[in-house]
């Protein structure tokens, strides 16, 4: 069998191979179908859970690099509306099936690199691919505020000893501003508000 590729593989070649997840997330109990060759696909995250425990979630919502979508649909009930982006086309056709499964009608899958074609939003929810490297998430940090609406925010989940202190550090010199909603098990979730 071939060694799966990178999770932020636009067209991953390996082999298919489902999992079937679940999880507790903000309360609810959701099943997820996941695949090999999308990002963290036996189990949700801890970085993941993490972010989803302590995110604020408010108005039209990106999640941005939404793998099989356990971010957004954790958060779909909150918002107005939520968009679920990745550029791994497997990751963004099970990502749909999961929005069916859990029984969500406000949220759609836009496959895509970053923040390309879309428009405004007033929270952007990422769990950032560290694996794709630090100038990787550097741009969804310093292209965020193009994204938001005035008081919108960005909030970022990260290890503060792998690379985290640095997301946190770029965020502060970007908006002018960033705090911590929450820690855990090593994770850190920041929040840089749109002034």
């Amino acid at each position: 069998m071939k060694k799966p590729e990178h999770y932020f593989t636009e067209e991953p070649t390996s082999e298919e191979i489902r999992h079937d997840v679940k999880a507790r997330l903000r309360g609810r109990s959701l099943e997820f179908k996941t695949a090999t060759g999308v990002f963290s696909y036996e189990k949700v995250d801890k970085g993941t859970q993490v972010l989803v425990k302590n995110m604020k979630v408010n108005g039209i919502v990106l999640d941005l690099g939404c793998g099989y979508g356990p971010v957004g649909i954790a958060a779909a009930p909150e918002a107005q509306f939520i968009v679920l982006r990745d550029i791994n086309k497997r990751a963004c056709k099970y990502a749909k099936n999961n929005i069916k499964l859990n029984g969500i009608r406000n949220a759609k899958v836009s496959q895509g690199n970053l923040y390309d074609n879309l428009g405004t939003f007033e929270t952007i929810l990422c769990n950032p691919p560290t694996h794709a490297g630090l100038e990787a998430v550097f741009k969804i940090i310093s292209d965020a505020p193009k994204h938001l609406t005035a008081g919108g925010n960005l909030q970022l989940v990260a290890r503060p000893a792998k690379g985290g202190k640095r997301m946190e550090s770029k965020m502060r010199d970007v908006f002018g501003n960033v705090k911590t909603l929450g820690r855990e098990a090593g994770y850190a979730v920041y929040m840089s508000v749109k002034k």
